[in-house]
């Protein structure tokens, strides 16, 4: 049996993934969310919106909608990120706080990682395997 990565094993090997900030955050919090349940560091998973994006509009409504049960599907957003005793991480470290935000849980990350609208810069086809392979399981199949 393959030893299960650590946060911190998780966390370095996500940042060799190219393009995970571009496309990918949803996956790299996903997985990093799952090692931090594991490791009882009690997670939260933050959906983040630039100014630019909240201009747009429609993925931060699309994504309350959802939370309220309004909408089937979840929606992207500017950044995913994990907040670990009140700090906000992503895979790459340390994340500014200085946007707007709100929770989402598990589901609906995988919800959204699956329906969003995500920056097509991150080559899903191509990374998805690798990171299964180096995790050691689907991390988008809902039990």
């Amino acid at each position: 049996m393959t030893k299960t990565p650590t946060y911190y094993e998780l966390q370095a090997f996500l940042c060799t993934i190219p393009s995970i900030s571009w496309g990918g955050c949803g996956i790299a919090a996903l997985v990093l969310y799952d090692a931090a349940v594991r490791e009882d560091l009690n997670p939260k998973i933050i959906y983040t919106y630039s100014d630019t994006l909240l201009a747009y509009g429609c993925l931060f409504e699309n994504n309350q909608l959802f939370m309220k049960g309004k909408q089937e599907h979840a929606d992207a957003c500017s950044h995913i990120v994990l907040e670990i005793n009140g700090q906000w991480y992503d895979c790459m470290g340390v994340y500014n706080k200085d946007r707007k935000s709100h929770e989402a849980t598990r589901e609906h990350l995988v919800n959204s990682v699956i329906h969003g609208n995500w920056n097509d810069e991150f080559d899903r086809g191509k990374q998805l395997p690798v990171i299964k392979k180096f995790v050691g399981y689907n991390a988008l199949i809902t039990n």
